[in-house]
């Protein structure tokens, strides 16, 4: 089967779990992933299988939309609620928050949980045997909506609130949650993540880990709607095959190679030599 889904994860186990349950069901070690979403995050999980293993890296990098819940007021070292509460501070914040700053360009340090590698070790490695956090640059993000879903509710000495953020790859949220408090003067942790979509990809459309049969996997060539597609003759098929490149009167930087059944052959990119081979498929 060479496929891509688009699948449901819920909370509780982990983006390999669903990776080892699809290996299950469909016979094959080669599966992966778009993206890994923490245990205690839910919603969208982009899958490849056979031959769907190559996209995921393109698919990867499609802009994300999560919605979160945040509780101001208390600091836990994971950023959520499942770790160790590190500081309490005061929650006197207004009316509304001001989510204009972090609208367009933003940088984020990954917090010390998360498996961004430095020196050969992830960094939830290092925090975890409580060994100092090396320092890693901050990624820049672009955030193209970020909005507050519910009004700030008090519960004790904690204020809590649901909000919406749709941002390029690699966006953090428990890190976006504790940013958004420090404008305010205070620290917070998130208690829910849910990523709505991946790029075309939506929730309301992904399929149940329960439901998994290769019927609800999506035709390569169909996964990437916004990279056009080109149907090649038999002579240029011929060369996508092999990987060489084909001169072709098209403008797009990068286009699919397809068949008259619609079977995807290879990702080309345009040079100034003509298009060269980026992936190459094997008619699927």
């Amino acid at each position: 089967m060479d496929l891509i889904l688009n699948l449901k994860k819920p909370l509780g186990i982990s983006s390999h779990d669903v990776v080892n349950q699809v290996r299950t069901v469909f016979k094959t070690r080669k599966v992966g992933h778009a993206g890994t979403l923490d245990v205690e995050a839910s919603g969208v999980l982009i899958v490849g299988v056979g031959e769907g293993t190559k996209l995921l890296n393109h698919l990867q990098n499609h802009t994300k939309t999560y919605a979160f819940d945040i509780c101001f007021g208390i600091l836990t070292d994971t950023l959520d609620h499942t770790g160790i509460i590190t500081q309490v501070a005061p929650t006197q914040l207004p009316l509304a928050l001001d989510l204009k700053p972090f609208i367009g360009d933003y940088f984020q340090s990954p917090p010390a949980y998360s498996a961004v590698k430095i020196k050969g070790k992830k960094l939830y490695e290092y925090a975890r045997k409580n060994q100092p956090i090396p320092e890693v640059k901050p990624r820049h993000l672009k955030v193209s909506s970020f909005v507050q879903i519910t009004p700030l509710k008090k519960e004790d000495e904690t204020y809590r609130a649901s909000f919406e953020v749709t941002a390029s790859s690699g966006l953090y949220v428990r890190q976006l949650a504790l940013d958004l408090a420090k404008t305010v003067g205070t620290v917070a942790h998130t208690t829910k993540i849910h990523r709505c979509e991946v790029g075309a990809f939506k929730f309301e459309d992904a399929t149940d880990l329960s439901d998994l049969h290769p019927s609800s996997g999506i035709p390569l060539s169909k996964a990437i709607p916004e990279i056009k597609k080109v149907q090649a003759n038999d002579l240029q098929l011929s060369y996508v095959k092999v990987g060489r490149a084909l001169e072709l009167n098209e403008t797009e930087l990068v286009i699919q190679i397809v068949d008259s059944n619609d079977l995807l052959y290879g990702l080309y990119k345009k040079t100034e030599n003509g298009y060269k081979a980026l992936r190459i498929f094997k008619g699927v």
